[in-house]
């Protein structure tokens, strides 16, 4: 490990971090496969850890919220399905007295 770290070279930060430093390690034929050398190997610094990890912290509280908001949601959507149930059973009810008013009206007397 003490080799690996002393065989260290900074490299430029990436765009997408730019307040963090990343290292790049030069891979030693001694340790390595020739697929490996090939390959880039990063060791990130704590602060960006902990910038991930706060990441993850406000995207779990963010997921908890869409999900209560999701329960809220289905809850008021069921509420109305209730209530536009009511309605249409109310509205069945208008039109049959609608109806019995009109047939008791146009009803000739003496029939």
């Amino acid at each position: 490990m003490a080799t690996l770290l002393s065989q260290m070279s900074p490299v430029s930060s990436r765009p997408d971090t730019p307040s963090c430093e990343t290292y790049k390690i030069h891979q030693s034929s001694a340790y390595f496969s020739e697929e490996e050398m090939d390959s880039d190997v990063f060791i990130d610094f704590p602060d960006q850890l902990s910038h991930l990890e706060g990441m993850v912290r406000r995207l779990s509280g963010d997921l908890l919220k869409e999900k209560r908001d999701k329960v809220a949601l289905l809850t008021e959507v069921l509420k109305l399905r209730i209530s536009n149930q009511h309605l249409r059973e109310e509205s069945l009810c208008a039109v049959e007295q609608l109806h019995k008013i009109s047939n008791i009206l146009n009803t000739t007397p003496g029939e």
